[in-house]
């Protein structure tokens, strides 16, 4: 089970990695003097994002607890399988020191022991298989999250800089005219 923690921890650590390299910088590009205004900081977008990254959060935890849960049942399985089965003898000598019963014991337990070893990888290898697929869905997921909100964040900036633009080109005629209008007085 430790290993499944550290598997869980190191799952969470990677995606709070992910989270924080993908996270959109904020950078002001607008020089000193320039005509438009800084860039509206908008905040209900950290919010959604905050929320899809609790959401995306939400899902592995649940998909680690579905897959922690089939473990736990695979090894119960395996271990009442390992109980029940009984050595069949084959009319050998029934002397427990006998050679061909001891080698038929042997077998059995090779047998029994193979097979626990097999499940146990089967079981192993379809964690990892379902772990790699929830952290990619995950991560695309993310991915698409992020570039929802930088792309809805771009949208508000260019309407927000399409508004000043066109207040301050009304400004601008409404001065012109009134230069005008008070230089034909």
């Amino acid at each position: 089970m430790d290993s499944t923690d550290g598997i869980e921890k190191l799952l969470m650590m990677e995606m709070e990695q992910e989270v924080q390299r993908t996270k959109p910088k904020q950078e002001n590009n607008f020089a000193i003097g320039s005509t438009l205004p800084p860039p509206v900081e908008i905040t209900p977008i950290d919010d959604h994002a905050q929320k899809e990254e609790e959401a995306i959060r939400a899902e592995i935890e649940r998909r680690l607890r579905e897959k922690q849960e089939e473990r736990s049942k695979g090894e119960d399985i395996l271990s009442f399988l390992a109980s029940s089965e009984e050595p069949q003898f084959r009319n050998y000598h029934t002397d427990p020191q006998h050679p061909e019963f001891l080698a038929d014991a042997d077998q059995q337990n090779n047998h029994h022991h193979e097979a626990e070893e097999r499940a146990r990888e089967e079981a192993l290898q379809r964690q990892r298989e379902a772990e790699e697929r929830a952290r990619e869905e995950a991560l695309q997921r993310q991915r698409e999250a992020e570039e929802r909100a930088r792309e809805e964040a771009l949208q508000r900036q260019r309407e927000a800089e399409e508004r000043a633009r066109e207040e301050a080109l009304q400004r601008q005629r409404e001065a012109e005219e009134r230069a005008r209008e008070e230089a034909l007085q």
